[in-house]
């Protein structure tokens, strides 16, 4: 009887924690980025983000955007990234040395109130630079 309560307790203590809202959820650990290449089978990624304003001109986007990298584009509809970054002064996000294959990247953050967004669909390379140049508009969040 002893085991059956504790189960049920344990068991209701998960359904408990994966009930929670996104908002109560503690915000992520410190990710760590790869800033050298030891295996030689990696290579370096780097985001730049532009945003086209209304007046159909292209700026760099500057700090205010979260750039977020993708496995697959299953995982970025359903918004499970391995990796997001907020983007510099030059509007760069730096992901340093990542293994080699097929990603999606995705750029999201507001100017003057207006929610701009962008996706894009990458390749990284062994022991290469990539610059990726993501231009992001305005659309509805």
């Amino acid at each position: 009887m002893q085991k059956i309560i504790i189960y049920f307790s344990v068991l209701s203590l998960l359904f408990m924690i994966s009930c929670r809202e996104k908002d109560d959820l503690e915000p992520l650990p410190q990710q760590n980025i790869i800033y050298s290449d030891t295996s030689s089978i990696t290579g370096e990624l780097t985001i730049q983000v532009y945003y086209k304003y209304s007046n159909n001109v292209i700026y760099v986007a500057g700090t205010g955007f979260w750039i977020s990298l993708y496995v697959s584009y299953e995982d970025l509809i359903n918004d499970l990234y391995i990796y997001t970054l907020p983007s510099n002064n030059n509007g760069r996000a730096y992901f340093g040395y990542i293994n080699y294959g097929n990603y999606y990247v995705k750029a999201e953050g507001y100017i003057e109130n207006l929610y701009y967004e962008g996706i894009a669909a990458l390749q990284v390379r062994p022991r290469r630079s990539e610059l990726v140049n993501l231009t992001v508009y305005q659309t509805n969040p």
